[in-house]
């Protein structure tokens, strides 16, 4: 039992000195991701929970590696938590359902129509900054319906290719949606 202590005041002492060391740094990537304070202060303190599962691979780690390795997890707890608040708000948005997404026209709901305009037109802002090839396999994939080998033959790409520019671009689009959302909170 005094082996558990002492190995949990370790490891809380260790997060005391990378929240001291690196605090800084966690607030101000966490802040490309949302303004607000109350948020910027739930990310750094569900990362440094989340790192407390990770202090012996942080302890081995340079201390340029320790602070991407920080920074990289407060990036993934930002587009969590915005996940997650955006789902609280039933405004989640994935280009894999962008085609079945619609508003309610039968009943006339305008707030619906018009919360769902916003969003859509933030999205495709958002996939007109996606690289050339990874832009065009996406819009051809989910707006066009097209195959592995279609896409390949209008662009001129391999066919085994084809996976890697759609994954690339919806990862690439996730981050930059997120950003795009915290910037306009």
């Amino acid at each position: 039992m005094r082996d558990i202590v002492k190995l949990y005041e370790e490891d809380a002492c260790f997060i005391e000195y990378l929240y001291n060391e690196f605090g800084k740094l966690m607030f101000t990537v966490a802040r490309r991701f949302t303004k607000e304070r109350m948020n910027l202060e739930d990310v750094v303190s569900t990362t440094l929970m989340a790192l407390m599962n990770n202090t012996q691979t942080l302890q081995a780690l340079s201390y340029e590696n320790q602070k991407s390795y920080i920074a990289r997890a407060v990036i993934a707890t930002s587009i969590s938590f915005l996940r997650k608040c955006r789902a609280k708000h039933n405004k989640e948005i994935s280009i894999d359902s962008l085609g079945g997404q619609t508003a309610d026209t039968k009943t006339g709901n305008t707030e619906d129509m018009i919360l769902l305009s916003s969003e859509l037109e933030m999205v495709i802002r958002t996939i007109m900054q996606l690289p050339d090839n990874e832009r065009r396999c996406l819009q051809l994939r989910y707006l066009q319906n097209r195959n592995n080998e279609e896409i390949a033959a209008i662009t001129g790409l391999s066919v085994n290719s084809i996976p890697q520019y759609i994954k690339r671009a919806r990862t690439h689009l996730r981050i930059m949606y997120a950003v795009k959302e915290g910037e306009s909170r």
